[in-house]
């Protein structure tokens, strides 16, 4: 059903090629390490951010930086994810009356990977949080945070 544009074929596909979703596997530095910012806060979005991280990067473990809602599916994120991580930095968003407690997030992060080869540790806050994944992904890894799309201001002020 036409709504009398005439728009070419070259002008969508380049259209669609030039579109960026800020916060939407955003890469926010080239690295070292590699960081990206992803909004991702259900099950859904978890999974699409795994398979394209598995797209992008295919051959890195990933650090993830991690803070969620309480009311979310955070279990069913963390699983979809977890095959990819390396290790895990979790941290409590200061703006969301609703966020899971870094101390919560890291309990279940534990009991979802279940793996002493995989670290997983609370930042007090998304500055510490930041830089400590950062350490833990070296200069020639991916950082990844996700998990809410409360902390990305969050994300931003600590880069």
């Amino acid at each position: 059903m036409g709504r009398g544009w005439n728009i070419s074929e070259e002008d969508i596909v380049r259209g669609v090629a030039e579109t960026s979703w800020p916060g939407r596997f955003e890469v926010v530095t080239a690295g070292p390490p590699a960081v990206i910012v992803d909004g991702g806060h259900n099950p859904q979005g978890a999974k699409v951010l795994a398979e394209s991280l598995s797209d992008v990067f295919p051959d890195e473990r990933i650090v993830f930086l991690m803070s969620v809602l309480a009311d979310k599916d955070y279990r069913s994120m963390i699983r979809a994810v977890a095959p990819l991580g390396s290790a895990w930095v979790c941290v409590t968003s200061p703006n969301a009356p609703r966020a899971l407690s870094g101390d919560d997030l890291a309990r279940a992060v534990r009991d979802e990977v279940a793996s002493d080869e995989v670290a997983v540790e609370v930042a007090p806050g998304f500055s510490d949080a930041m830089k400590r994944a950062r350490q833990l992904a070296g200069p020639a890894g991916v950082v990844c945070a996700f998990g809410s799309l409360y902390s990305i201001a969050e994300i931003r002020k600590a880069l």
